[in-house]
This record gives C-alpha cells, sequence and structure tokens, in this order.
C-alpha cells in the first residue's frame, strides 16, 4: 500500500472512532482579520448534531478525493491538499488565542456577527491522543433573511422569534490533525491563515539572495513582479 493510501486509511479510522466514541467538543466562533475568538453554550443534541454532519464530510471526502501535497500555486478542485501546520505561521497565532481562556469572549446580543468569518471545532475522545480540528466557513444570513420577520410554530400557533438565528451547513474547509492541514476548500484556507501574505513574506525574506544573483538585471523589479504573478515567480525561480 503506497503511503498516500496509508494516509487515508489512517484518517478514515480516526474519523470512524471519533463518530463511534463519547467525545469532548469545543466550538468557537472567530474572526480571521485577529484571530478574537467567541464562544457560546452549546452542548447536547445541538453539538451532537453538529459533530455528525462535519464527520460525513470529512468521511465523504475521504472516500471520493485524491490527497496531494499543497501547491501554491496549482489548485486541484477535486484533491485533499495537504500542509504542515509548522508552515502556516498565522495558526500559532490563532492557538495562543485558543489556549488563552481571558482572550475569549462570550457571545451576547452585543456581539457583531458580521465581523466574524469561521468556525473552530475541536473534537477528541477522552483518555487518548486522537483529536481533529475542523474549521468551517461563517456563514451569514442574507440580508433578506435577517430584515424578514421569523417566527416559529408552538402547537397549532405561530410565534415571532426575534433573536438572531445562526446556520450550521455541512461544509468544512479543513482540518487538522497530528500536525498536519488536510485543506477542501483552499480559497478559505488561504483566506483565513493569509498565506498570500506569507508568500510575500518568503520572497522578502530571499530579496538579498536575489538581489546578489547576477543573472538578474533589475532585482526590484523582479521582486515585484513575484509577488503580484505566482506563476512568474514558479517559472523564474
Amino acid at each position: 500500500m503506497e503511503q498516500k493510501e496509508k494516509e487515508v486509511s489512517n484518517l478514515k479510522q480516526i474519523i470512524k472512532e471519533l463518530k463511534d466514541s463519547d467525545t469532548n467538543e469545543d466550538l468557537f466562533f472567530g474572526r480571521g482579520d485577529n484571530y478574537k475568538l467567541y464562544k457560546t453554550i452549546f452542548e447536547g443534541d445541538e453539538i451532537g448534531e453538529l459533530k455528525a454532519i462535519v464527520l460525513d464530510t470529512i468521511e465523504y471526502y475521504l472516500d471520493n478525493r485524491s490527497m496531494e501535497k499543497y501547491d501554491l500555486e496549482i489548485s486541484c478542485d477535486d484533491s485533499i491538499e495537504v500542509v504542515d501546520t509548522k508552515i502556516v505561521e498565522e495558526y500559532e497565532r490563532l492557538l495562543e488565542n485558543v489556549n488563552n481562556e481571558e482572550n475569549i469572549k462570550k457571545i451576547n446580543e452585543e456581539t457583531d456577527f458580521d465581523k466574524i468569518n469561521f468556525i473552530y471545532l475541536k473534537i477528541e475522545k477522552p483518555n487518548s491522543d486522537i483529536k481533529i480540528v475542523i474549521f468551517k466557513k461563517f456563514t451569514k444570513p442574507q440580508t433578506a433573511l435577517r430584515k424578514a420577520m421569523k417566527v416559529k410554530i408552538l402547537g397549532e400557533k405561530m410565534k415571532r422569534v426575534k433573536e438572531d438565528i445562526l446556520y450550521f451547513d455541512s461544509l468544512v474547509s479543513c482540518f487538522e490533525y497530528n500536525g498536519k492541514f488536510y485543506i477542501f476548500d483552499r480559497n478559505h484556507f488561504n483566506s483565513l491563515f493569509k498565506f498570500r501574505d506569507m508568500y510575500c513574506r518568503l520572497i522578502d525574506n530571499n530579496s538579498t539572495k536575489i538581489g546578489e544573483c547576477e543573472f538578474i538585471d533589475n532585482p526590484e523589479a523582479f521582486i515585484e513582479k513575484c509577488k503580484n504573478n505566482r506563476t512568474f515567480c514558479k517559472k523564474n525561480i
């Protein structure tokens, strides 16, 4: 069995074990601009249902997509792209907030959901090393729905609902397990972890070497073109 097949097989077993076990979950809403986190009480059948639908999605992708190494330039929509967490610099910044209870705010009526754009969901099996962290895109209600009159049915009556209604779909952007990210939605992953910024920093960190290269007549123009055109960079470095 090839290495990729072994990795997929192992991940399937991990997902199955999480589905079949009693697990602990942490759910946070987050802002992608500064990684501020917000929490609310979400437990029992509700968190169990969310756990089930996202694990079903991951299981489906593992069954139906190939696994490829992450490529900054080439997008493989029908694959699961893999990248080590150690090169995802912004992930460490996010984890600092996750691990600092004082940095996590409680959701209340004053929380501005317009600034929230991702959901962090950690699922772990107690007394084991089995743990995954799932990232979802936060879906805000459309403006028309937010302004519409909301009601719920109580027996034969309808009663107006004044509170905000949040939606949890089954989509998963990526998940982290054992030091690797498994990516299903690279656009959201790149946006969430600022991978374009990381790419530009990589070029800046090597600007001295580029400037000393005798084959490049105008290093400044070359560096600027690399930042604005990743294909140019890939073809020429």
